[in-house]
C-alpha cells in the first residue's frame, strides 16, 4: 500500500512567491506535523503515516502547531482548516509570515472550491478533502 502526499521541495521559498500547488512525493523518512481538532482523525493520520515510513507528531491546535515549528525540523505540515483558537488559513499565514519554506498540505472536510482556494491563496501547497 502506497501514501503519497503533495509536498513541495522544503528548499528556499520566499514568503513572496506564491506557494504552487505541487504534486506528490514520497514521505518515507520525512518528518511530518500532523494538526487535527480530532483526537480519531490524529490517530488515523498517525497510523497511515507512520505505515509509510513518515515520522509523525500531531498536535491538537493552531497554537500548539506554531509552537512545534519553532522547536522542530520538519519536512511538512498536515492540517485542517477548522481548528480551535485560530483557524487553519490564519495557522498557513502565521507559517508564511515567519518566511518559512515548510510545505503545507490542508487536509478538511471543508471541500468546496472556495476552500480550496482560500487555502491555496493563504499559502498552502496542497488541498485535500477527508471523509465527513
Amino acid at each position: 500500500f502506497h501514501v503519497l502526499i503533495p509536498l513541495a521541495e522544503a528548499a528556499a521559498v520566499s514568503k513572496h512567491e506564491k506557494h504552487e500547488e505541487v504534486t506528490s512525493f514520497s514521505i518515507k523518512g520525512k518528518k511530518l506535523l500532523v494538526i487535527d481538532d480530532s483526537p480519531d482523525a490524529r490517530k488515523i493520520f498517525e497510523q497511515v503515516l507512520i505505515a509509510a515510513g513518515a515520522e509523525v507528531t500531531t498536535v491538537s491546535s493552531a497554537q500548539e502547531g506554531l509552537t512545534k515549528i519553532r522547536s522542530s525540523s520538519l519536512d511538512c505540515i498536515l492540517t485542517d482548516l477548522v481548528l480551535p483558537e485560530f483557524s487553519g488559513l490564519e495557522f498557513i499565514r502565521h507559517v508564511r509570515a515567519s518566511d518559512t519554506g515548510i510545505p503545507i498540505l490542508v487536509l478538511t472536510a471543508c471541500a468546496f472550491e472556495k476552500d480550496k482556494s482560500a487555502a491555496l491563496s493563504a499559502g498552502a501547497n496542497g488541498f485535500l478533502s477527508k471523509p465527513c
